[in-house]
């Protein structure tokens, strides 16, 4: 992911500095790949570096490389042939070496402050180093995920946690009922719910809180008149 401001001599001194660096191990049936989001958002100043991290964390991701459009006319003191170098014009497959799907990033600034950053996929990354992961990009969602959890519940007023509360402790006293009968394990529905209460519901003026690692822990938990969890109200009313 270059720079590729355009420029007559930005252009020139990057891609020369690319062919003896990087391009210097590529070979004429293997050329480095090579491209940049201006060519598809613009330019957008100091925004750029972040705009071309976010296209390098998603390429090696999706395991495909958008083209740079509005190409025309390449600068004839490029030299990509002679150089191992290949716009990329069209969508591509990533190509991974050894599986890995390995993207850098350059980012010049205005003063002279000049960075280089190089990204590795997130699926052999933590591969290598026996790290079991929950992702959509990139593989299954990981079931070994046993632990504490947090289970958030929030109300408009007080006495509604506990309202809120009873039913919450039966509906998961009866799913769990129902994985034991078809033989399921209770960590993903413990995550799911422990996400969905935190992220997917509306936060509501009164909140509290439950901490389990299992079905049976969290309706005691939830069920238990004198747990110490704290109650708190937020000082700011809910727009409507």
């Amino acid at each position: 992911e270059g720079h590729g401001t355009g420029t007559q001599a930005g252009d020139v001194e990057e891609t020369q500095a690319l062919a003896r660096t990087l391009a210097s191990v590529a070979t004429a049936e293997e050329k480095l790949l090579i491209g940049s989001v201006k060519s598809n958002i613009g330019h957008l100043e100091a925004a750029a570096g972040i705009a071309s991290i976010i296209k390098a964390v998603l390429v090696p991701e999706h395991g495909v490389i958008p083209p740079s459009i509005n190409f025309k006319t390449l600068n004839p003191k490029l030299k990509f042939d002679e150089w191992k170098l290949k716009l990329v014009r069209e969508l591509l497959p990533f190509p991974a070496k050894n599986g890995t799907r390995r993207i850098s990033v350059n980012g010049f600034g205005y003063c002279g402050t000049n960075a280089h950053a190089i990204l590795d996929d997130t699926e052999s990354y933590l591969k290598s180093r026996g790290i079991t992961h929950n992702t959509e990009l990139t593989g299954e969602p990981a079931r070994d995920r046993a632990g504490p959890r947090l289970f958030v519940v929030s109300a408009q007023d007080k006495e509604g946690l506990k309202r809120v509360k009873e039913p919450l402790a039966k509906y998961v006293d009866a799913k769990a009922e129902h994985l034991e009968t078809i033989d399921e394990d209770s960590e993903e529905f413990l995550s799911e719910l422990a996400y969905t209460l935190s992220e997917r519901r509306s936060r509501l003026q009164w909140k509290t809180y439950a901490v389990a690692s299992s079905t049976e822990e969290l309706v005691d938990v939830l069920g238990d008149a004198e747990n110490p969890a704290l109650v708190a109200q937020s000082s700011r009313v809910p727009r409507m």
